[in-house]
């Protein structure tokens, strides 16, 4: 499972997740969990009235064009769901 973490140089996101960590450590591992199960990487939406907790993963459709049970044709797609809020 990935931790949430933010870059060196991103001060904001450290900041929001050292408070995200101290006051709502349940959200943010209930976060980690439900992206680590879509094998995606979390990133976070900060605004005024809340934080996002955002995971980024790959999700693919596959059709079978013939009916032979075998994988003819797939569509490898980026997506992003939140898997948290936090209201600041």
């Amino acid at each position: 499972m990935k931790p949430l973490v933010c870059s060196n140089s991103d001060q904001q996101c450290q900041k929001v997740l050292l408070k995200l960590r101290t006051k709502a450590p349940e959200l943010v591992q209930k976060a980690e969990f439900k992206c680590a199960t879509k094998q995606g990487s979390l990133f976070l939406i900060v605004s005024e009235q809340a934080v996002d907790i955002r995971c980024g993963f790959f999700a693919t459709s596959v059709w079978d064009d013939n009916g032979d049970g075998l994988v003819d044709n797939e569509d490898p797609v980026s997506v992003d769901i939140s898997v948290g809020t936090f209201k600041r």
